[in-house]
């Protein structure tokens, strides 16, 4: 179905968290359709928004946009998360909620990361992080991850483990727990606590029994990972 037959249902969304385009064009992205989703969200950002304030016309065109930049993010497109950047900062720009201020650094990051910039990446990621606990919980995700690969194992649980602490709904809705969860079982291996891995990796396989085939790839990697622990090597 085109972006274009999906704009009333994204007219609606601006006015009505509830409708079903923001939960769809999420777990579009979940499910391995980057494309689709960015349609989606796009859809949303253009929507429009007859009779709203500066601040809420921005608030709302900014937070459809990041999640544009996310979904282009998975396909690797550097120059159009270039062409994004300045978009979302206006926007968020003049929202009164300050989430959305720093939503153009997350657009930033995610460049960063595609360019293999990691130690830009996660400068950028902490300049755009509203809250440990609250916000936009992708943001948590991206400077775990960043962490991580710059070598920064602890950091990268503080992160992941305050995440968790967050709702599961509301800004818990752009991240799974199970992606914090494998998060800091990593970290934990890489920190000399097996234990604390062993019991992480069998979170994450728990939720992620009988998964979608998409995931299919990480699941084998934590059974890996949780053999080698339980046999006493290295991952």
């Amino acid at each position: 179905m085109s972006a274009s037959s999906r704009r009333p249902r994204c007219r609606r969304l601006i006015t009505s968290p509830q409708s079903a385009a923001l939960p769809e064009a999420v777990v579009r992205l979940e499910m391995g359709d980057p494309r689709g989703s960015a349609a989606l969200f796009r859809a949303m950002a253009d929507a429009a928004l007859t009779g709203r304030s500066p601040s809420l016309d921005g608030r709302a065109r900014a937070w459809a946009l990041v999640h544009v930049a996310t979904a282009l993010a998975e396909v690797g497109d550097v120059e159009g998360l270039r062409a994004l950047e300045d978009s979302i900062r206006v926007h968020g720009g003049r929202s009164a909620y300050g989430r959305d201020r720093g939503l153009h650094h997350h657009a930033r990051g995610l460049r960063l990361r595609l360019e293999g910039r990691w130690a830009e990446a996660v400068a950028a990621f902490r300049e755009a992080l509203f809250s440990p606990v609250e916000g936009f919980v992708r943001t948590n995700l991206e400077l775990a991850r960043a962490l991580e690969k710059v070598g920064r194992p602890d950091e990268a649980l503080d992160v992941a483990r305050s995440a968790l602490r967050g709702p599961v709904s509301a800004s818990g809705l752009y991240a799974t727990r199970t992606e914090f969860q494998e998060i800091a079982a990593r970290a934990f291996e890489t920190l000399g606590q097996p234990d604390s891995a062993a019991v992480y990796h069998g979170r994450v396989l728990a939720a992620w029994d009988r998964a979608d085939p998409v995931l299919a790839p990480r699941v084998a990697e934590v059974r890996r990972r949780r053999a080698a622990l339980s046999s006493g090597l290295a991952p």
